[in-house]
């Protein structure tokens, strides 16, 4: 490639690139800042029988995203501001007209904490940054989760 090629490569490079962020924050329903757990699981799933492309693509296409999460940390063996090594934890919608046990497998998130991190518990609305991986998981022939995210970290909101 010629040196006076070089140049306009990298600008046509630049500008696709700009350009699929662009598309991706128009095409996505989710906008640019934290994503509602509430708002993650709106979509109809047979419970039983359910399948990947059930999940709406939207949803499928943040499958391996880097994204912020905004629901209700559930860990009913630890207790307020614990530091002990939580290790893993629920993430569910703050809808509190449901109970727990009423909740859909896509009404939240199994999270998964690295062992080299330190995650204090809070029983309140926290934001939860880490890499979402979207698809039904089944133990034994049942769906147990459709959302499990690898955290990086977890943030109690104000």
């Amino acid at each position: 490639m010629s040196r006076k090629r070089v140049p306009i490569f990298c600008c046509v490079v630049v500008a696709a690139v700009i350009a699929s962020a662009v598309w991706w924050k128009e095409r996505s329903p989710f906008g640019s800042g934290p994503i509602d757990v509430a708002e993650l699981g709106k979509f109809d799933l047979d419970q039983a029988n359910g399948v990947d492309a059930d999940i709406p693509r939207p949803i499928r296409e943040l499958n391996g995203r880097r994204i912020t999460l905004l629901g209700e940390m559930w860990q009913p063996m630890l207790k307020e501001g614990t530091d002990a090594d939580v290790e893993a934890f629920d993430l569910g919608k703050l809808d509190h007209s449901s109970s727990w046990q009423s909740l859909r497998v896509q009404d939240f998130v199994l999270c998964r904490v690295p062992p080299e991190r330190k995650i204090a518990y809070y029983p309140n609305a926290v934001q939860v940054t880490g890499t979402l991986q979207v698809g039904i998981q089944k133990d034994n022939g049942r769906i147990f989760t459709a959302f499990t995210m690898d955290v990086d970290s977890v943030q109690p909101t104000p």
